[in-house]
């Protein structure tokens, strides 16, 4: 159980179909196709920030609207300093305090840089390099959308819970 979502576009291959049944992968963005599970919540949250009114059916999605690719963002920033300090994401998303999660957001991120951090692991269920990975998959399913707009193929994204 959990949340299956699938991008969908105009003039769909069979084999750009048959490249989304991933035996529920949670890192197969590139392919159309993302997973968060029943006990993700942190990942089914941010699914429900980045693609709120695709939930009760089938909706063209506006990769290119700039308001989109901010909750996009801002989303991600939330999730992954969600994990770093083992938060709630709703507590940091209802704080909104956006200012000065993007200033640790670039922190964090210019110190992994300056570390040379490249790969990053955890110890628990709710590792960093779990969180990398299924956000790595979102922008990857963000980014295929964008292209699949750009070329007017009318991207649409499903979402089977």
């Amino acid at each position: 159980m959990g949340t299956d979502v699938y991008l969908k576009w105009k003039g769909m291959t069979k084999k750009e179909e048959d490249g989304q049944i991933t035996g529920y992968a949670i890192d197969a963005g590139e392919k159309g196709y993302l997973r968060a599970s029943i006990g993700m919540v942190k990942e089914n949250t941010v699914l429900r920030m980045v693609f709120p009114n695709c939930w009760e059916e089938q909706k063209e999605f506006d990769f290119q609207n700039e308001k989109n690719i901010t909750i996009l963002e801002l989303s991600a920033r939330a999730y992954l300093l969600s994990v770093i300090f083992q938060k709630d994401i709703n507590e940091l998303v209802l704080n909104k305090d956006v200012k000065k999660m993007n200033e640790m957001g670039n922190t964090i991120k210019e110190l992994m840089e300056n570390l040379g951090c490249t790969y990053v692991t955890g110890s628990h269920s709710e590792s960093l390099s779990s969180a990398v990975m299924w956000l790595n998959s979102l922008y990857n399913f963000y980014r295929l959308g964008l292209s699949k707009q750009k070329e007017g193929k009318k991207p649409i994204v499903h979402i089977s819970w």
